[in-house]
């Protein structure tokens, strides 16, 4: 039994779900925190998903490469979940690599032992907590739907960097750009552009 694994089970998901009935004792044993450095492949394309990852430090890319070109569908930061939550869902094989951009220390959470723990919740801590992550991602990613449609790249960097001011410092240009949808060098100009008129604060 580990009780710093379930002490940190006990903080993310009380933090993020309110749920405090959990009992991390039984599947403590089954979580393991791993340090990987930058540019390791966490979880490779093409496998299945089993786990949920939850990230204690760093940053992590969720990378897909086409023709030689790099395509970062999301970057997650400290004390969030990442994975390909859908491919987890429908047990269908991942086409995303999930890699470490920065040196990281994260949580892996085998799905099967979460969803033994939430077995023994109530329906309505079932319902609430599939709702809300549900819901978080919906969000989340129809928002950066709209942003790519309607937004200048110059102001996707923007509000990125309002909204998350740690990707900036700490994630290579690279999966920055990739992640935004543009080149490298349009990044870096784009930089020069914003550091030269001051925006950032």
């Amino acid at each position: 039994m580990d009780h710093k694994i379930e002490d940190i089970l006990d903080n993310i998901f009380s933090s993020n779900y309110n749920l405090s009935s959990g009992d991390w004792s039984a599947i403590s044993n089954t979580v393991k925190i791993i340090s990987a450095k930058k540019n390791t492949v966490i979880r490779p394309c093409n496998s299945y998903e089993k786990d949920l990852f939850y990230l204690q430090k760093g940053a992590t890319g969720s990378i897909l490469s086409k023709k030689n070109k790099l395509i970062c569908i999301d970057i997650c930061l400290t004390g969030e979940f990442f994975g390909d939550y859908q491919a987890l869902l429908t047990k269908e094989k991942s086409p995303l690599e999930i890699t470490a951009v920065t040196d990281c220390t994260y949580l892996v959470i085998p799905f099967a032992s979460l969803m033994s723990v939430y077995e023994k919740c109530s329906e309505t801590e079932m319902e609430r907590i599939g709702r809300i992550a549900a819901e978080d991602l919906y969000i989340l990613k129809h928002s950066e739907i709209i942003d790519m449609k309607t937004l200048s790249a110059k102001e996707r960097y923007l509000k990125l960097y309002s909204k998350k001011p740690e990707i900036v410092q700490q994630v290579p240009v690279k999966y920055i750009a990739a992640y935004l949808g543009i080149t490298s060098e349009s990044l870096s100009r784009i930089r020069k552009e914003v550091t030269k008129g001051h925006l950032l604060s």
